[in-house]
């Protein structure tokens, strides 16, 4: 993993010097799964705060940026909830990120009340420039209020979750049986690619449960004091999150046993003669893991979760109702024939359908159309490249190389990549990321027997 400071974040979404910016194109060509670069909170703020008050971009410029630094599989940042958080309510708002984003890490760590000097943020809220977070009509409220309906996007209950029927009703059963017996809920695994809800569903278990739900993930966990200053912050039965956990330090992963098991830390103090080892009792929490390789999972560590959730993809019905349930708290009026265009788009994937019902709304509010139908996100996504059903143009070169230059393979995955940009200097986890089986699920590539069939589909070759 490499730290990026906020000059080379800067560089990268400006592109104002030309040396800097090809040295930082560069590194950012470097990144990958495997060493992702790292953006702190602190790096953000600044970022954020340079962009609105220096270079003077408007605030959905900076929501866009920072949207697709979420978006981005080469990067990681730092408490990405809180991030998705402060989006969600700028949408809803006209506040800034930095005063919602400040707010909201004051109320994660504890805190009922931020106080603050800054006239345009407690403009409307208190009479001496506070933001009470206690009252939930003020501007950037981190509560649910009452005319918003809900102030993000993702569902706040296994009842307001749309799709995997199983594996909710599982987790129903799980959960109501831990609070009947006032128990610590056993440790949860969920498996499946990116984009499908398993940080949701953490969060919702969490509120479930009536507890305290505390996020981070695999790779920032660097030493076994990151995981100790965790663990030790815990209160009874409360939710620890760990995204990308196949990511973790194999050191780390040795004090994580013991802390599963027993719900104690087992640390070693001193060095040479003088080291000692010490145990710490830690609160029954529950661990909620979440990977999208459950293959690079040690079995020791996967033997240690009790309840294992396999998310799949969505169907085009599910998806549908994701679309329309996002549009109204959007107040974006849409017909169901739009909805559903949208949803055979998404690829299986909810988060990916969020971003194409966020970009068809542009399109919409420019044309200033009374709702989105069908031929508006049509319209819209093919601009955008993405055709009927959800490839983009990368989908079809990579498609196209195997079923016409290759003819139909095999090929290996280190030709492709040469093919696809040039050069084989990305590593073969980038591609088999870039091209998972959401694009290709509806049997597009087929391998019967020993050979590889190719399937004309909309007139482009594939595989």
């Amino acid at each position: 993993m490499i730290g990026l400071d906020t000059n080379i974040m800067l560089r990268f979404l400006l592109k104002d010097d030309v040396v800097q910016t090809e040295k930082v194109t560069t590194l950012f060509a470097s990144l990958s799964d495997t060493a992702p670069g790292y953006i702190s909170c602190i790096t953000l703020m600044e970022c954020a705060w340079f962009l609105r008050q220096r270079i003077k971009l408007k605030r959905e410029q900076i929501m866009e940026a920072i949207s697709d630094l979420l978006d981005s599989a080469d990067l990681i940042l730092e408490d990405e909830r809180v991030v998705e958080e402060t989006l969600a309510i700028m949408v809803r708002t006209n506040a800034e990120f930095a005063d919602v984003f400040i707010a909201l890490r004051n109320r994660d760590a504890g805190c009922v009340t931020t106080r603050t000097f800054d006239a345009q943020a407690a403009k409307n809220h208190t009479w001496n420039g506070t933001f009470d977070m206690s009252d939930s009509a003020r501007l950037i409220s981190p509560e649910k209020r009452g005319e918003d309906l809900d102030i993000t996007l993702r569902p706040q209950s296994l009842d307001e979750f749309t799709g995997q029927a199983e594996a909710r009703a599982n987790l129903k059963v799980f959960i109501e049986a831990a609070k009947n017996r006032g128990e610590a809920l056993d440790h949860v695994l969920f498996v499946g690619p990116p984009g499908l809800g398993k940080t949701t569903l953490a969060q919702i278990m969490a509120k479930e449960l009536g507890v305290n739900f505390r996020s981070t993930s695999g790779p920032v966990i660097a030493k076994a004091g990151d995981l100790a200053a965790l663990l030790t912050n815990l209160e009874e039965r409360d939710v620890l999150f760990i995204d990308e956990i196949h990511r973790l330090n194999p050191a780390v992963e040795e004090i994580l046993y013991p802390a599963m098991e027993d719900f104690q830390l087992d640390l070693i103090i001193g060095e040479g003669p003088a080291a000692r080892s010490v145990k710490i009792d830690l609160s029954k929490f529950t661990l909620v893991a979440a990977t999208t390789r459950l293959g690079l999972l040690t079995t020791p560590l996967r033997d240690r979760f009790g309840i294992p959730v396999r998310l799949s993809f969505y169907t085009v019905e599910e998806l549908e109702l994701i679309v329309r349930r996002g549009a109204r708290l959007m107040n974006l009026p849409i017909t169901e024939e739009g909805a559903r265009e949208i949803a055979r788009r998404a690829r299986g994937t909810p988060r990916i359908a969020g971003r194409l019902l966020r970009r068809v709304r542009d399109f919409a509010e420019v044309a200033r159309a009374e709702a989105v139908t069908r031929e508006i996100a049509d319209e819209a996504l093919t601009r955008l490249l993405v055709d009927n059903v959800g490839f983009d143009q990368l989908d079809k070169r990579y498609l196209n190389m195997i079923a016409v230059n290759f003819g139909g393979g095999p090929v290996g995955i280190e030709t492709i990549a040469a093919g696809l940009s040039g050069t084989a200097r990305r590593d073969r986890g980038h591609y088999r990321a870039l091209h998972d089986p959401a694009g290709f699920h509806s049997a597009h590539a087929t391998r019967p027997c020993s050979d590889r069939n190719r399937v004309e589909t909309s007139g482009n070759a594939t595989t």
